[in-house]
């Protein structure tokens, strides 16, 4: 009942708009009648906790030979059939109470799901065992590199790595922006109480070092500097929440990730039911000399945001000998040899034709659009956006420049970026569809782009050689058609 709570409680928060809406409702209520609002909350919780009661009597599975059968649902009820030789990976999850009580939620990912196609919550981890067992009886053997090194630890992360981890995370500008957004909201509502602070905040200011009219100023960088210090350690926090005790381990025919401070998560995926690797570097990384990477199983497409998204097998810091070191575990056995890291020195250029729609889309058309417009109303002044052209240039300069791929015999590796750099490697017997496409300029000069379609997402190669396309086109079907493997 528990797990059933908070699975609908993560819902409704995965959705910001009813996070947004509920919060200013309950803010508007608060301030006109507190005995109000505090029984709403209450009404809203028991719902919640009638929900879960009932979702949870409802809920029943069973587990034969080859399969595992889920049947839930109150109005609409639904029958999940999953047979072990689909199961990509079995991921447990054990929050603080389960930790306490022995018990653990396990998460199916099957080929060709958006999410998590099923889970078990609350079971023994005895019964996880024998579940990953039937697992791996019905796997595709493992190579004998991998088989040599079953239950090895690839990765363990330190303390100071996690805070790195925190420290780099690209969502620490996205909360700063919320936040901005939370704060502004706030003054809204409560000036008068915002300004005092303020006031007080710079009397203090004044008094202890006598700045006079520089005390403002003063108070205005103090606190901006201590919300984006609260907010960097918010995220270092976050980071230990999740990725303390990180260790990436090789198990039988799988990998595996485990981690977390309170809720631990155990992240397994078959090697061979991986479709691509992601490896990600951005501005702060690269300073570091770090990466991160993702392993993803096939997915239908992408899905929502949500407490049932496919978790992917994650490792959110790493060097490139860790990045190779973790592509010769999982899809070596479609690139035995071939070097992902983004700074590889074999990587090859796309044209610099590439530069132009960027350019030409993405500078000189808004450009104009906008200095007309703004000339209608400030005359000579909405010039001014005619700069944006000459900004568009260096942009669409780097962003070729990040823009390269290599191939080998049996995989092929795409990277791509602005400001950060980001590689998307696969094997070719995992290609599904891969199509050659023309735009005129380049038909008018003797390039394509190369689009690639996976069971885990699209991978592109745009403005290389018309005839190079078309090569390497036949030869991934060529290789995907001769491999006897299954690509799941």
């Amino acid at each position: 009942m528990l797990f059933f709570f908070g699975r609908t409680v993560r819902k409704l928060v995965a959705n910001g708009t009813n996070v947004l809406a509920s919060a200013a409702g309950l803010f508007v209520l608060l301030k006109q009648h507190v005995l109000l609002a505090a029984t709403a909350v209450v009404l809203v919780l028991l719902v919640l906790a009638v929900v879960a009661v009932i979702r949870y009597l409802h809920f029943r599975f069973k587990v034969d030979d080859e399969r595992v059968l889920i049947r839930q649902g109150v109005v609409r009820k639904t029958q999940l059939d999953m047979r072990f030789d689909r199961i990509q990976g079995i991921s447990t999850e054990q929050s603080l109470v389960y930790r306490m009580l022995g018990l653990v939620t396990i998460r199916f990912d099957t080929a060709g799901s958006t999410g998590n196609e099923g889970y078990l919550p609350a079971v023994t981890p005895e019964f996880t065992d024998l579940l990953r067992e039937r697992v791996d009886t019905s796997a595709v053997a493992p190579s004998e590199s991998v088989a040599e090194t079953r239950g090895a630890v690839i990765l363990r992360l330190e303390p100071r790595d996690v805070a790195l981890v925190g420290l780099t995370d690209p969502r620490v500008t996205q909360i700063l922006v919320a936040g901005v957004a939370v704060l502004s909201f706030l003054y809204q509502g409560s000036r008068e109480v915002l300004d005092a602070l303020f006031n007080v905040a710079r009397e203090a200011v004044v008094g202890v070092v006598g700045l006079g009219f520089l005390a403002g100023l003063v108070v205005a960088v103090g606190l901006v500097i201590g919300v984006v210090g609260l907010l960097i350690l918010a995220s270092i926090a976050w980071a230990f929440l999740r990725y303390h005790g990180f260790e990436l381990r090789q198990e039988a025919s799988a990998v595996s990730s485990h981690a977390g401070l309170l809720t631990r998560r155990d992240v397994v995926v078959e090697v061979s039911k991986i479709q691509q690797l992601h490896v990600v570097q951005g501005l702060i990384m690269r300073r570091l000399q770090r990466f991160r990477l993702d392993a993803v199983p096939a997915t239908s497409g992408n899905a929502a945001p949500s407490s049932d998204a496919v978790e992917k097998l994650r490792v959110p810091l790493l060097n490139e000998r860790q990045v190779e070191e973790v592509r010769r575990r999982t899809i070596a056995d479609e690139n035995p040899a071939m070097r992902i890291a983004p700074e590889c020195d074999a990587y090859v250029a796309v044209s610099p034709y590439f530069m132009w729609p960027g350019v030409l889309w993405g500078g000189l058309v808004p450009a104009v659009v906008a200095t007309i417009v703004l000339s209608l109303f400030w005359g000579a002044a909405g010039l001014v956006c005619l700069a944006w052209i000459g900004l568009s240039v260096p942009l669409a300069w780097l962003r070729w420049r990040r823009q390269a791929y290599l191939h080998d015999d049996d995989g092929l590796a795409s990277r791509s970026g602005l400001l950060a750099r980001r590689v998307d490697a696969f094997g070719f017997r995992k290609v599904q569809r891969v199509t050659v496409r023309q735009s005129p300029l380049q038909r008018r000069r003797g390039l394509a782009t190369l689009s690639v379609s996976l069971a885990s997402g699209n991978v592109s190669v745009p403005f290389i050689d018309h005839d190079t396309a078309r090569r390497l086109r036949d030869y991934m079907l060529f290789k995907a058609e001769v491999n006897n493997r299954p690509w799941y």
